[in-house]
């Protein structure tokens, strides 16, 4: 399965933020979340480095480093993030991750409603995602 989730990353002075939303559903597992993480963003050597805590009572800390999939490419970056959260049969984790610009103004209402879980053969997936 791949979660797709959003997030923002903006410039507060000298600071560099991220606000993260993620939704996940599993009718079979009888599993809703709905989790909001936020944190900083560096830049160093054509990576962005990602570090997020979860917003509500569950601790969460998570690290995104991403890079262009080519130097000339820009709209994708690719990387991988880590992470632990709170409860304590939960262990660490590390996945592939895949984000996407979509511009300075995108649609925020169409974002949050298609932050869910997709099976990997979606079409809604790219195929390089996928990959």
């Amino acid at each position: 399965m791949i979660v797709r989730s959003c997030a923002r990353i903006w410039q507060n002075d000298d600071v560099m933020l991220v606000k993260s939303v993620e939704k996940m559903a599993d009718a079979r597992e009888g599993i809703r979340q709905f989790s909001k993480y936020q944190g900083q963003v560096a830049y160093w050597r054509n990576r962005l480095f990602i570090i997020e805590c979860g917003m509500h009572q569950e601790s969460f800390i998570a690290e995104t480093i991403l890079m262009p999939f080519a130097e000339h490419q820009r709209n994708y970056l690719c990387g991988i993030t880590t992470g632990v959260s709170w409860r304590r049969e939960n262990l660490p984790y590390a996945t592939r991750s895949v984000w996407r610009a979509l511009g300075i103004a995108p649609d925020l209402r169409r974002l949050l409603r298609n932050c869910t879980v997709l099976p990997e053969n979606s079409p809604q997936i790219p195929p390089f995602v996928r990959r």
